[in-house]
C-alpha cells in the first residue's frame, strides 16, 4: 500500500436529475472527481445499466438510512485501527440501491482504499458467482491512501 496520500474531499456539484438542476455531494481525490474519474478509467464498466449514470454519494451517511444496510457486510468508512471495512459508497438517489462499494482499511493515521467494487445485482446479466458478497472489485484497482485526520473531517462535513 501505498504512503503518499491523496487529498480526500467532499464537495458539492451541479446535475441534472430527474430534468432538474440538484446540487449534491461527490467525492473529489486530488481536485477531481471521483465518479467522473472511475467512469473514465473504467469506460466498459461503466456504460451499460443504472452504473452509466450519475451516482448519489453514500460515503459517510448513517448505513441506517440506506436500505441495503441490512446487508450484514456493510459498515462505516471509517475503520478502527487495524480494521478493514466494506462501506457503500455511491448509490441511487432514492437510498434503496447501493452500486459501488470501497474496501477501507486503517492503519493508525492513515486511510487506504484497498479497492471499488460494483454490486453484481445490478450488473446485466448478474455475475454473482465468483464474487466477494455480492461484489465485483473493479480490476487494477490502485489503492489509495489518505490522511486519517482530513479524511475524517470530510465525511463529517
Amino acid at each position: 500500500m501505498s504512503e503518499i496520500t491523496q487529498q480526500f474531499s467532499i464537495q458539492k456539484v451541479t446535475q441534472i436529475i430527474a430534468q432538474s438542476e440538484v446540487k449534491v455531494d461527490d467525492v473529489f481525490i486530488n481536485e477531481l472527481s471521483l465518479q467522473q474519474t472511475l467512469k473514465s478509467n473504467y469506460t466498459a464498466l461503466f456504460s451499460e445499466g443504472r452504473f452509466k449514470h450519475y451516482f448519489i454519494l453514500y460515503l459517510g451517511r448513517s448505513i441506517s438510512d440506506i436500505y441495503h444496510s441490512k446487508d450484514e457486510f456493510l459498515q462505516s468508512p471509517l475503520p478502527e485501527d487495524g480494521e478493514t471495512h466494506i462501506a457503500p459508497l455511491y448509490g441511487c438517489a432514492d437510498a434503496c440501491c447501493v452500486y459501488l462499494y470501497v474496501k477501507v482499511t486503517r492503519k493508525q493515521e492513515l486511510i487506504y482504499w484497498e479497492g471499488i467494487g460494483r454490486n453484481t445485482a445490478f450488473i446485466n446479466p448478474s455475475i454473482d458467482n465468483n464474487t466477494d458478497k455480492g461484489i465485483e472489485w473493479l480490476p487494477e484497482f490502485e489503492p489509495l491512501t489518505f490522511d486519517l485526520n482530513s479524511y475524517n473531517s470530510n465525511l463529517k462535513n
